[in-house]
């Protein structure tokens, strides 16, 4: 990650910005702890997400720190929705990072997988649903004439 951020900042002209953007925190919270669990109880091994690296102020500042960047200025975009409908969350499985998981399985173990996760997920959505909390950190900073990197 420090070698991305130097090269970036080597490629921006003087007056430029570098930019980057993380989910924070809890994002994906509550639905991604029951999928873990879930996939886990499988037997299967989950690496953290890889944007958990980059989930809070302080990880992004040293971040940027290590790779010779030192003014960024980092703000919390808080994010998300009121997911009513298990599928909701499946559509973020499919069409994200989560669905790599999923294809280590096969069709038939998937479906299994599918159909008691939408029964879990739809106790903890019950008949209000539940805010779905997809807050970013957004950094950016500064290239200043001069500017190391």
């Amino acid at each position: 990650m420090t070698g991305a951020l130097q090269n970036i900042h080597r490629m921006v002209k003087p007056g430029g910005k570098i930019a980057i953007i993380s989910f924070a925190g809890e994002a994906f919270s509550p639905m991604a702890e029951i999928f873990v669990e879930q996939y886990k109880a499988t037997g299967r091994e989950m690496p953290p997400p890889s944007w958990k690296r980059l989930a809070t102020k302080a990880l992004i500042s040293e971040q940027f720190k290590q790779a010779g960047i030192n003014r960024v200025n980092i703000h919390l975009e808080p994010l998300g929705y009121t997911m009513t409908d298990p599928q909701m969350w499946w559509d973020v499985v499919w069409n994200a990072g989560w669905r790599i998981f999923l294809g280590q399985m096969a069709p038939p173990e998937v479906e299994t997988f599918r159909v008691e996760h939408f029964r879990r997920i739809a106790d903890v959505l019950g008949a209000d649903g539940v805010w779905f909390n997809t807050e970013v950190l957004i950094a950016i900073a500064d290239k200043y004439p001069g500017s190391a990197a």
